[in-house]
């Protein structure tokens, strides 16, 4: 499973292109969440002004104003949300990586503790049957595994094309897999 120095290269740069790419979307989402709750707080500025005046009366004041209220806090949970989301995932993916660039060394000059924490991150299956043992990769790592290696001595265009798309397949599982660490 280990990553050829080029293959760690082009991991880590396109990995810095979609943190910046990413970067540039979640300003734009946060700017769209802060005219939101801007819109909001207008709405509620102007109902109150019409309960003043006496134009809405107060059962359809309350009625309005938990709907604008409910809308505020959704609003502000995705703007707590957004921050965190994609830098745990961008993390994860980025992690991974530098896992899979040599699990082997790390293993063997790992402390016994650390060997057990890298074998529960690398696998999602160990069974033991009399003296076989069956090993089964974690999704991460056997997806990387999986990839096409080019032992051939000529180039081959398609390394990096099938690269990329497993950094984009292994980018959309962690989004979708929040709750596994690694």
């Amino acid at each position: 499973m280990e990553l050829s120095p080029k293959e760690l290269e082009f991991a880590r740069q396109w990995i810095e292109r979609r943190r910046q790419q990413s970067s540039d979307e979640r300003r734009r989402q946060l700017q769209a969440l802060q005219l939101g709750l801007q819109q909001v707080q207008a709405q509620m500025s102007s109902l109150t002004d019409l309960l003043l005046k006496g134009t809405v009366d107060e059962t359809v004041y309350r009625e309005k104003q938990n709907t604008l209220l409910l809308r505020q806090t959704d609003l502000r949970q995705k703007l707590n949300d957004l921050d965190g989301e994609l830098d745990r995932t961008m993390g994860k993916l980025a992690s991974s990586v530098e896992l899979a660039k040599s699990p082997s060394l790390l293993y063997k000059t790992a402390s016994r503790e650390k060997k057990r924490e890298l074998l529960k991150i690398l696998l999602s299956n160990l069974a033991v049957s009399g003296k076989n043992v069956e090993i089964t990769l974690a999704i991460p790592f056997r997806m990387i595994a999986d990839r096409e290696t080019n032992d051939e001595c000529g180039p081959y265009r398609e390394t990096c094309r099938t690269w990329r798309e497993i950094l984009r397949k292994l980018l959309s599982f962690f989004a979708t897999n929040t709750q596994l660490e690694s």
